[in-house]
């Protein structure tokens, strides 16, 4: 067998093993041309990347992130178990909320931004950790690196009483990005859970704009704009369950389940349809509220949003 035999066999495993999200027929039929990022074929763009980079500048875009991995890490012993395994410690992190820096100083109730190293020192991945409930951890590897993530994981708490369940194929993610996300997404996000203070912005407003939910909790109708950055909410959207994060001043996350996310995709596209139109280039056509995007645009928009925004490696 020539080595050209043995590339075009390589070739044809390597396809045969690449997945798609559930909503690949949405991209298809909107004409997105596609890319493999970490074992998964992805949208890289549906027009120039100028194009989806202004339209996010200026407007909104919409990502399909489900490619990125979750881990869901859960028990008595699950911040110990984080804490063995990651470059941090993760009991010190406050309930939902995403912070880079000294873990010793991060308040209670929120999450981190970490490494996950081998032995060696190797890096093995960048990660967010969400802290999204009592005992419960989501990690965010990369997806080309989630299999190496959720092993070593798991071997790191074998001793101790946690759950570490890989649920990436089950759970996905849609990021909603620019000037006009929130207001889109306000018209989707029905409700939020009870959270407390810690997560809400330090400037707050009037105790009448708490949403009617009290001055200790965030939830209802103004979470999205009382959400702080790096805060993260379990809500519903379109009538669907979310864990809803803001990692960023105009950047949210949603996480929700596989079988949900075409309609809630659906639902924010067409709802944004009907939102007036805003300003384009000089003499241009006018933007719309939403532009389908793809992870080239989003990989370049990063240092503009923020280095929260989660990576798409």
């Amino acid at each position: 067998m020539t080595e050209h035999d043995q590339h075009d066999r390589k070739e044809v495993r390597r396809s045969a093993m690449v997945r798609t999200t559930p909503l690949h027929s949405v991209h298809v039929d909107a004409g997105a041309l596609f890319t493999d990022v970490g074992g998964w074929r992805m949208p890289l763009r549906y027009a120039p990347d100028l194009a989806e980079h202004h339209a996010v500048r200026r407007s909104a875009g919409i990502f399909d992130l489900s490619h990125m991995g979750e881990i869901k890490v859960s028990g008595p012993d699950a911040a110990t178990a984080l804490d063995r395994a990651l470059a941090g410690r993760i009991s010190d992190v406050e309930l939902g909320r995403a912070l880079a820096g000294r873990i010793s100083d991060v308040e209670l109730g929120r999450a981190l931004h970490t490494t996950i190293v081998a032995e060696d020192g190797e890096v093995i991945d960048d990660l967010i950790v969400h802290h999204v409930g009592d005992q419960e951890y989501l990690v965010i590897p990369s997806a080309g690196n989630r299999e190496r993530v959720a092993a070593a994981l798991t071997v790191r708490g074998t001793d101790v009483s946690c759950e570490i369940v890989d649920i990436s194929l089950t759970m996905t993610l849609i990021a909603v990005q620019g000037p006009r996300a929130e207001g889109i997404l306000a018209g989707v996000v029905e409700s939020g859970a009870g959270i407390p203070t810690a997560l809400r912005p330090e400037e707050e407003g009037s105790p009448a704009d708490d949403g009617g939910c009290g001055p200790d909790v965030l939830c209802g109708p103004t979470i999205l704009r009382r959400l702080r950055n790096d805060a993260a909410v379990r809500a519903t959207a379109a009538g669907h369950a979310v864990l809803l994060a803001r990692t960023g001043d105009d950047c949210f996350e949603l996480f929700c389940g596989a079988e949900d996310v075409v309609d809630l995709w659906t639902v924010i596209t067409e709802y944004a349809k009907t939102l007036r139109p805003g300003a384009g280039d000089s003499g241009g056509e006018p933007l719309p509220a939403l532009t389908p995007c793809g992870l080239a645009a989003r990989d370049s928009l990063r240092p503009e949003a923020g280095v929260h925004c989660t990576d798409t490696r």
